[in-house]
Formats: structure tokens, C-alpha cells, sequence
């Protein structure tokens, strides 16, 4: 089957399916797209205002730094508690836990003709929350930081996309939910580090590593990415198996990601518990090298403000 390249890049903006089971760009699924990524973009301006109740207690070079991570709660904690709620109720969600409940997969996941109106919401609204975080990823990293992070979010992005033009949704959802899961208590640590609440900074990165290896070492390889992947999808005919090769290639290099940084985080959890020093997020440059970065900044704010008053 030849694959074309034209199609798959239409079919990005959110397909439809007519009568005759052919795919069209729906125009209205785009239009909602644009909508969400601004009103992400207006929500973090509001999230930031009423992060800086707390700015007094926070030296200015880590400000920004603290009420970006405020978002980061925020939005995540919304994340899972939508996707949550989305498929609490529906086949997928049963099939996903089913490993842990003992069930038995009554029939295998394929690919389904309509996508439920929450999932294709939670899919609008992880693209749009990427498509926000690229210029703030300049902004907030630098260095390895900048590398990392934006690998991070095009292989994000590529597995959002791919399981959505796939109509392969049903493994997609899973995902996002893992992930999620894994990962939103980092940001309420830092949150509560730059608030110097250490003892509750403490409690949550304790906790955020024991969901980090458990959601993302070891439910997402070991019962998502196989029980949802080649378990299933290989069982059924699926006239798009090149969008499952493309789906399946990011999600390997994201479990690659996703081990190392486990082991980031695990150093990052034994630093602030047994040497009461937070270095950052692991996972980038440490606090240092972005607070040289912000210093800089404010210096040379500084010196344009006095410059001005001189040539006053």
C-alpha cells in the first residue's frame, strides 16, 4: 500500500469520514482547535495573575519560573481529572485497566468509525497546550534544557497527531492519561519548593516518583504500549497500518525518554530528602544556570531604566 503524503499532512487538521468511509478535513474540528490554544494561551495569563499573589515571597529571578509552574499544576491537574472522567464509563477504559482488575478483553481494539466527543476534546486540547509550550520552552530553558524539551514535545505532538489521523484514539487516550498521571505531581512540588514549603514539597515528590515508575514504568510499557499495541491493533484489519508504524515509533522513543527521567527525578527526590537542596527540575538545566539566565535579564533591564533616568 503506497502512503500518501499529502492525505496523512490533510488528515493532521482532523479528518472526517463521509459516507463512502474517505477521510475530509473538518473544518470545524480546526476552527475548535484554534479556539482552545487561545483560550490556553488567555487561561495561563490568568493563572500567572493569580500566581503572583505569592511573588512577594519569591526572589525575582525565580517569579517566572514559580508561576509557570503554577500553570503546569493547574492545566495538568485539569488533564487527568477530564480524561478521567471521559473514560471512566467507556470500553477502553475497562479494556486499559482490565490487567489489573483480571478481566478478560472481551473483544479486540480497533478502529472505530465516530470519536466520543470528550476524547476528541482531550485530543484538541493536548495539541493546543503543545502548540503554547514551544515558544515558553525558549523562553523558560536553555542548553540541554531547550534540547530535551522540545524533543519532548514533537514526539508528544507525534503521537497525538498519528493516533488521531490512525483513528487509532483508543490507544491514544490511554497514553495522555499515563502520562499525565505520572508527572503532574512534579509540578505541585516545585510549586510548594519555591514557596519554601519543604516538608509538603517533600511529601509530593515522594509520591511523585512512586506514580512516576508506577504509571509510566510500568504500567505505561507493560500494559498500554502492549496490551493496547500489538496485542490488539494486529488483530484487526486496519487499512492505515502505516499511521500504526508512525505512532509506534515516537511512543518508543518516549519510553526511552520517559526511563531516563526517571532516574532524573529519583536523584532530584534524594536531594531534597537527604541533602535539603531542590537543583531544578532534573530533567533540563538546573535552577542555577536559568537563574544566570534571569539575572542577566534583570541587570540589563536595570541598566536601560538607569541609562533612560541619565539621558532624562
Amino acid at each position: 500500500m503506497s502512503f500518501d503524503l499529502w492525505n496523512y499532512i490533510e488528515m493532521i487538521f482532523f479528518y472526517k469520514q463521509d459516507k463512502n468511509g474517505e477521510f475530509k478535513i473538518g473544518q470545524k474540528d480546526f476552527i475548535t482547535f484554534a479556539i482552545i490554544t487561545l483560550i490556553l494561551f488567555l487561561a495561563r495569563k490568568l493563572i500567572f495573575a493569580i500566581a503572583g499573589i505569592w511573588k512577594h515571597k519569591i526572589p525575582k529571578t525565580k517569579q517566572l519560573k514559580f508561576q509557570q509552574c503554577f500553570f503546569q499544576a493547574c492545566f495538568r491537574t485539569f488533564c487527568v481529572i477530564v480524561m478521567f472522567v471521559s473514560m471512566w464509563e467507556t470500553p477502553i477504559f475497562k479494556r486499559a485497566t482490565a490487567p489489573y482488575l483480571d478481566q478478560e478483553y472481551k473483544k479486540p481494539v480497533g478502529r472505530q468509525e465516530t470519536i466520543p466527543l470528550g476524547h476528541k476534546f482531550i485530543y484538541l486540547l493536548n495539541l493546543g497546550y503543545i502548540t503554547i509550550m514551544f515558544p515558553i520552552v525558549y523562553k523558560f530553558e536553555n542548553g540541554k534544557g531547550i534540547v530535551l524539551m522540545y524533543l519532548h514535545h514533537i514526539v508528544t505532538a507525534s503521537v497525538v497527531i498519528a493516533s488521531y489521523v490512525g483513528n487509532l484514539w483508543q490507544h491514544g487516550i490511554p497514553i495522555f492519561f499515563v502520562n499525565d498521571i505520572g508527572v503532574f505531581l512534579l509540578y505541585y512540588g516545585k510549586t510548594f519548593n519555591y514557596l519554601s514549603k519543604k516538608i509538603s514539597a517533600q511529601i509530593v515528590f515522594v509520591f511523585l516518583v512512586l506514580f512516576y515508575f508506577l504509571f509510566r514504568g510500568v504500567n505505561y510499557p507493560f500494559h498500554v504500549f502492549t496490551a493496547l499495541g500489538a496485542r490488539h491493533l494486529f488483530h484487526t484489519t486496519n487499512q492505515k497500518i502505516q499511521y500504526w508504524i508512525t505512532i509506534m515509533t515516537p511512543l518508543l522513543v518516549l519510553q526511552l525518554m520517559q526511563l531516563i527521567w526517571l532516574g532524573f527525578i529519583s536523584k532530584m527526590l534524594y536531594n531534597v530528602l537527604f541533602h535539603n537542596r531542590f537543583d531544578g527540575d532534573a530533567r533540563s538545566d538546573n535552577e542555577n544556570t536559568v537563574n544566570k539566565k534571569n539575572n542577566k535579564k534583570v541587570s540589563e533591564k536595570r541598566n536601560i531604566k538607569n541609562l533612560s533616568k541619565k539621558q532624562k
